[in-house]
């Protein structure tokens, strides 16, 4: 009598080769010709200019016509893989210190453009608009999108997770103007390498995608499409892209930001027995310093955070604490890096469940002064917060105020890249009073 745990041999054998026939059939799909090339990313080239382009929005400079333009742009909505229905030429051009983009988008009835959008970092998918994704690191696993409609509005976002997550409240120092005209409209952009983040190369190669939206059509169309299995949001994402060739060697650029700050002011508090009036002075000052192409540093003291973007008022009636996003400078670059947990939300859906929560640094207490190193170096994502807030004494000079919290705190985020799309990794968190 056979034990009922134990399998004849003749099913094993069978489950055997079925198995040895799926990993073969795969392996020869995967690896046949005709599928490498299929897989074979479009690339598009860039070319090097000695006199930089006049930034109007226009394209009627000469120096464009130095770059051939690309022309070969595809559906993903409404028809997937289907020809543009609307004729889209880019040019790209750069010099020492810009990467320079220029389209024309021809439209057969230009008089039912749509341009309604002006304000910076508005979202532009029910505009016409083109679109930028630069992958500098050209690993597939983040970039730097940037936007623009007929009317030169300006949207630039910092991807990460292959794109799932956007940071939205990241704004980088570029230009783009764009004109309409009888055959369509046109946009140009003039983006500074300083503001990118890449790795050191003899011949760089990086990951790009351009698109352009059509609203009317219900049209968005790719240099690379994105699947229409990607969903909403597909606009933003670094899986599939295309190749940015012709960028030669890269080499340090010199990148130094000083940001100081002086504030004079004066308060009298009436309801006090001696209602002197009191004058303040408040100094600081935030530095940025490109250690390295890809590797930046951080230092600030006694941020000053009254021009930062306000957040939009909610009202709570729940026993849950409100989530805001990060917007304040210091802790935006390299924010993906130190990400670690649930990085996006859905419509409806709760907040983010992040283990470190930049927002929480500073909420009772001024902040001091802070260091930050971010980056990548080679397959190493490294990401380094240091920050004091609170009551502080330093070479003789003190805070009096003993209501504020008192703390040091502390971030260590540390990541391998692994295969193609996975990471290894550590976040350290440490608060001190």
């Amino acid at each position: 009598m056979d034990h009922p745990l134990r399998k004849k041999p003749g099913k094993f054998r069978s489950n055997i080769l079925i198995c040895l026939l799926f990993i073969i059939l795969t392996a020869s799909y995967i690896l046949s010709p005709s599928n490498a090339s299929a897989q074979s990313p479009p690339s598009i080239q860039a070319h090097r200019t000695s006199t930089p382009p006049k930034i109007d929005g226009n394209l009627d400079d000469p120096v464009w016509q130095q770059a051939s333009p690309s022309e070969e742009f595809f559906q993903r909505e409404p028809i997937e893989g289907a020809p543009a229905s609307e004729r889209t030429e880019v040019r790209i051009l750069y010099d020492d210190g810009f990467l320079y983009f220029g389209f024309r988008c021809f439209d057969s009835e230009p008089q039912r453009i749509v341009a309604n959008r002006m304000r910076r970092d508005d979202e532009l998918e029910e505009n016409d608009s083109v679109q930028i994704i630069l992958d500098t690191y050209n690993d597939r696993r983040g970039g730097f999108f940037f936007s623009t409609n007929p009317l030169g509005a300006m949207w630039d976002v910092l991807l990460s997770d292959e794109g799932r997550s956007h940071n939205e409240a990241w704004d980088a120092v570029w230009q783009c103007r764009a004109a309409r005209n009888e055959a369509g409209w046109t946009a140009e952009f003039a983006i500074p390498f300083d503001q990118l983040r890449y790795a050191e190369s003899d011949d760089a190669v990086w990951g790009i995608n351009i698109a352009r939206t059509i609203p009317r059509k219900n049209e968005e169309v790719f240099l690379a499409p994105p699947p229409q299995s990607y969903g909403f949001g597909a606009q933003f994402r670094t899986s599939k892209l295309a190749e940015l060739r012709g960028l030669g060697a890269l080499r340090p650029r010199p990148r130094l930001e000083i940001l100081p700050y002086l504030q004079i002011g004066s308060e009298r508090d009436f309801e006090a027995l001696d209602p002197t009036e009191q004058r303040k002075l408040d100094t600081g000052v935030d530095l940025k310093y490109g250690l390295t192409p890809s590797l930046t540093l951080d230092l600030s003291y006694k941020t000053d955070f009254a021009q930062v973007e306000a957040d939009q008022e909610q009202v709570n009636l729940t026993r849950f604490s409100l989530f805001f996003p990060e917007k304040r400078g210091f802790f935006l670059e390299g924010a993906g890096i130190f990400e670690f947990g649930e990085r996006r939300r859905g419509f409806g859906g709760p907040p983010p469940n992040l283990l470190f929560y930049s927002r929480r640094i500073g909420g009772r207490a001024d902040i001091l002064g802070g260091g930050k190193i971010s980056g990548k170096m080679g397959p190493y994502t490294l990401g380094l917060i240091t920050v004091q807030t609170g009551d502080w004494t330093y070479f003789g000079i003190q805070d009096d105020d003993a209501s504020k919290e008192d703390a040091t705190f502390g971030i260590l985020r540390l990541k391998r890249d692994i295969f193609s799309k996975s990471t290894i990794g550590l976040v350290v968190a440490d608060k001190e009073y």
